[in-house]
């Protein structure tokens, strides 16, 4: 698990997604992650699962494993990240080794964005990346709800906006997680 750098009780969510991108001038990125929603002090949600599927077609050599957290500031942000389903963009990145994952200080932010043309981005990634290759691309692809895992953890039902709002109990197996960061933001108060 990445380290925690931004205090919780500034956040309004917290997403993780784990991807995979491989490609030989044309490229495939595909993940899966959770968001949950802060609904107040030392309060989350239960997590609403995403999928996330991109192709990407440029100077593609390689193989990378991506493990982000996203901060998200703001309902706003928030918003916008749940009902992003297209999305293009560009990537560049260049990986000569895999990441050590023992060694402290390998995670740091590696994009932030304002969706607002604030200066404090309303979302900031932390990511740690493992592979090998070159990517400068154009990609494009899409973002969507992962309802079959939703309906499998909690039931016909269970949308985002309800398991967001706190309509739906958090499942026990993401009790680390809650006390983390409720820990966390004891110490940033």
């Amino acid at each position: 698990m990445l380290p925690f750098i931004v205090p919780p009780v500034i956040l309004q969510a917290v997403a993780v997604v784990v991807q995979t991108k491989a490609g030989l001038g044309l490229g495939l990125q595909l993940g899966t992650g959770f968001i949950i929603n802060r609904l107040g002090p030392q309060r989350w949600s239960a997590p609403s699962y995403f999928t996330i599927k991109n192709a990407s077609a440029g100077l593609t050599v390689g193989y990378r494993k991506l493990e982000s957290i996203m901060c998200i500031r703001d309902e706003a942000a928030l918003q916008k990240l749940i009902d992003t389903e297209f999305a293009l963009g560009t990537d560049v990145m260049l990986s000569l080794h895999p990441a050590t994952r023992e060694a402290p200080g390998q995670a740091g932010p590696q994009e932030v964005k304002s969706w607002d043309g604030n200066e404090e981005a309303a979302l900031a990634a932390f990511t740690l990346a493992d592979g090998l290759g070159l990517d400068i691309s154009l990609k494009g692809g899409l973002t969507s709800v992962d309802a079959a895992t939703n309906r499998a953890v909690f039931g016909e039902g269970a949308t985002p906006d309800k398991l967001l709002k706190g309509e739906v109990p958090p499942p026990p197996q993401f009790s680390q997680l809650y006390a983390l960061l409720n820990e966390l933001e004891s110490e940033a108060t």
